[in-house]
């Protein structure tokens, strides 16, 4: 079968595609997802050093020379490098004009920062308890709406692509159409010679290596791949049925 002409679209000359990152929508939303993690973040770890300090501070003295204490002791150490080091919260959180309500609630939390932090170890705790689950609820919630401004952008970008997709495929179904008229005038060939009463020297007259083209068939058998492409081509409007 003879190939199709190339399509309209160059397949050779391939559009630029945007980086996700760089749309302003899925930008915003994915800083808003980052700040919610970081503070979940930053959350567990004040839990954390606070229930290591309350830990020790219930310590019996004779107790805290043990393999496992100067591991968590260790442990707390790094908690309180942490908690110097990290950045002020408030001064992280972005506007959460559009967001969720769960998420604009932990926003509001985030950027009460130190301020909601009342006295005492043990009222500290409870406090950071209640924020790592509404952050980590918002975290959920920011994260299904990062997966759908993610959906919804690839849609409209594999819309736009579509058209040079569809010259690819034309491209590489040619080639396809090609490569399997080849094969069958190959296979007639030593057809031909065994028909004559020969018999085929396979160190001299040998098939292509290929299993892949034994799977792609001839068009003269409707149920072989290049037929089923052909079907699907055409049922998708990349060929004329």
């Amino acid at each position: 079968m003879s190939l199709k002409p190339r399509p309209a679209v160059d397949p050779d000359a391939a559009p630029e595609i945007p980086a996700l990152a760089d749309d302003p929508r899925f930008a915003a939303a994915s800083r808003v997802l980052r700040v919610l993690r970081d503070a979940s973040e930053r959350i567990a770890s004040e839990i954390d050093l606070l229930e290591l300090e309350e830990h020790f501070a219930a310590l019996p003295r004779q107790q805290a020379a043990t393999p496992r204490n100067g591991i968590l002791r260790d442990r707390l150490e790094v908690r309180r490098r942490e908690a110097a080091a990290a950045p002020r919260a408030d001064q992280e959180a972005p506007p959460d004009l559009g967001t969720p309500e769960t998420v604009a609630r932990a926003l509001q939390l985030i950027r009460e920062g130190s301020a909601s932090k009342p006295p005492g170890r043990a009222k500290r705790l409870a406090v950071l308890r209640e924020s790592r689950e509404i952050v980590g609820e918002a975290l959920l919630e920011q994260g299904s709406v990062v997966e759908a401004i993610r959906q919804e952008i690839s849609v409209d970008l594999c819309r736009r692509l579509q058209a040079h997709h569809g010259a690819l495929i034309l491209e590489a179904f040619n080639y396809a159409v090609a490569l399997a008229a080849a094969v069958d005038r190959e296979r007639s060939f030593r057809a031909s010679i065994l028909t004559a009463g020969y018999t085929i020297d396979p160190q001299i007259i040998s098939p292509p290596p290929l299993r892949s083209l034994l799977m792609l068939g001839s068009e003269g058998n409707v149920q072989s791949e290049i037929s089923v492409w052909r079907r699907l081509l055409e049922q998708n409007g990349v060929l004329p049925r």
